[in-house]
């Protein structure tokens, strides 16, 4: 009876300490654990009155919708990554979440390629050495002046193009310089001198040859000559491409990665980008159908399938199109929520 009436005294926090001084049986552990029924007062309860299943003392508690958050980590902005404290955290190391690396059967993607488009059907479409695409999905290499770009093992890389250089070696301007100037005759600093200097095929001489054109202070075959093609000046930029000059005409040698010239025009350039078109995905003339329920998408050089409002593709087969309505009570909302027994699907929920 006397332990009755002190186990009611003891409510509250100080539980422990009414028990002990009544009397009242405890468990001597030698790991001093708190017996299995009794509650450590410094945890907050859950409501169902269980400890965590650590019985660290040291857990702070916290309110609820906080979060609890590791010593060793930063805590960044709703959406975007939690990164090691001790990680580098400059633009060029943030990684977009929403662009996972793993591949359509759930696991990771082979060096060098990427789950870009975020389709089980097709795993990972996109290689990650291309000018779109340079190290990871969406990094894109900037164009620079008179200059081709490339991805290479160590991200995007310049190379000029016949007849520039980079001489102040400066990234913004790209390859400023023509070398067939007389102050820059072949390579960066080469000065021609005399009272007329001239240029000629990165060469200092006294006159131009024969089959040349005096353009200023150079000698240049107009014929040939991208930046001078047909005439002194007139320079060829075609879009998204490599220049060339044929007979005095400004055509499209090559394109850039990621554009084709699919209209077969030297005007227009490479007009037409693989990575986005539906009409010339991936390569010119390559449509994407799409299937039922659901139209053709391009993304990163593949087609895939956009489904209308209330499909969904859950077999992951293009071919078929989106086949699986999402008001059914086996894949209500999304692929394979099925709802209990007894509810129905409203709406894209089990009710």
């Amino acid at each position: 009876m006397r332990n009755i009436v002190c186990l009611r005294a003891a409510l509250g926090a100080a539980a422990i300490f009414a028990l002990a001084a009544c009397g009242a049986p405890t468990t001597n552990n030698s790991d001093g654990a708190l017996p299995d029924n009794v509650q450590r007062p410094d945890v907050a309860s859950s409501g169902d009155g269980a400890v965590p299943a650590d019985g660290d003392p040291g857990v702070d508690v916290v309110d609820p919708g906080t979060d609890v958050v590791d010593p060793g980590m930063d805590v960044v902005g709703p959406g975007m990554d939690v990164i090691p404290g001790d990680a580098p955290t400059t633009p060029t190391d943030v990684v977009t979440a929403d662009r996972p690396m793993m591949g359509g059967d759930g696991g990771m993607c082979p060096a060098g390629t990427a789950d870009c488009d975020r389709m089980n059907s097709n795993g990972c479409e996109t290689r990650l050495d291309t000018v779109l695409n340079c190290g990871a999905c969406g990094r894109a290499c900037t164009r620079r002046n008179n200059a081709n770009a490339s991805c290479g093992a160590m991200g995007c890389a310049y190379a000029c193009t016949a007849g520039f250089a980079d001489c102040n070696m400066r990234a913004d301007d790209g390859c400023e310089v023509r070398l067939d100037s007389p102050t820059n005759c072949g390579m960066c600093g080469r000065a021609c001198s005399g009272a007329t200097p001239l240029c000629s095929m990165g060469m200092c001489v006294g006159m131009c040859p024969m089959g040349s054109t005096r353009c200023g202070s150079a000698c240049v075959n107009t014929q040939t000559s991208v930046a001078n093609c047909g005439a002194c000046n007139n320079t060829c930029f075609l879009p998204n491409s490599v220049e060339a000059c044929m007979m005095g005409r400004c055509t499209v040698d090559s394109c850039l990665t990621g554009f084709g010239n699919c209209d077969m025009q030297n005007a227009t350039g490479c007009e037409t980008n693989l990575n986005e078109s539906e009409e010339n995905c991936g390569r010119c003339g390559n449509r994407c159908t799409g299937g039922a329920n659901g139209r053709g998408s391009c993304i990163a050089g593949s087609c895939g399938l956009v489904c209308n409002f209330g499909f969904a593709n859950c077999d992951g087969n293009a071919a078929n199109g989106c086949e699986v309505r999402l008001d059914s009570a086996m894949h209500c909302g999304r692929c394979g929520n099925v709802c209990p027994m007894g509810q129905r699907c409203l709406v894209g929920m089990c009710r």
